[in-house]
């Protein structure tokens, strides 16, 4: 293959410990999230006339948090066919207006847009979360108008967490 480029890259890992049982806290964390529903939405996105409604729609969606669930991994399940049953979800989120002006700024940002959030109980039945800051995600792009939102997008992701954990 010709044309291929390698970067080596440095993340922002985020471990929290929430002390909060599991159950508790996906619940709230899911109460945080508001429900992503594209079918609402993606007839009317042919039709640029039709720019307000599909904003208002996509705005109707958002959680609280000011973001959507877009999809939940139940990885637990998995792990229980072959091992024994666990507490872990992987949660897909984001809010669809950040996400379009990161790919307006620099279509590679798609990459990773919508974000990647795991939940997953501890040897103390506690739920831990695991995620990549935003800002290091979006970092190698190198772009100060993606910089910035991506670490409005931090902010986002640490108040998520916080408050699911009160």
């Amino acid at each position: 293959m010709s044309g291929i480029e390698t970067r080596d890259l440095t993340l922002r890992h985020i471990t929290v410990k929430t002390g909060v049982p599991f159950d508790g806290f996906v619940r709230t964390l899911e109460s945080q999230l508001g429900r992503h529903d594209p079918s609402a939405y993606l007839k009317l996105m042919t039709d640029p006339s039709q720019a307000e409604k599909v904003e208002a729609i996509i705005n109707s969606q958002l959680g609280p948090s000011g973001m959507v669930l877009f999809m939940t991994w139940p990885l637990g399940l998995l792990l229980a066919l072959k091992d024994r049953p666990a507490k872990a979800r992987q949660y897909i989120v984001g809010n669809p207006f950040f996400a379009f002006r990161l790919v307006r700024h620099d279509i590679r940002a798609a990459l990773d847009a919508p974000l990647r959030v795991l939940v997953y109980e501890d040897a103390e039945d506690k739920a831990v979360v695991e995620y990549d800051t935003p800002s290091s995600l979006f970092g190698w792009l190198q772009n100060p108008e993606i910089d910035s939102i991506a670490k409005s997008l931090d902010e986002k992701l640490a108040n998520l967490v916080q408050k699911s954990s009160a």
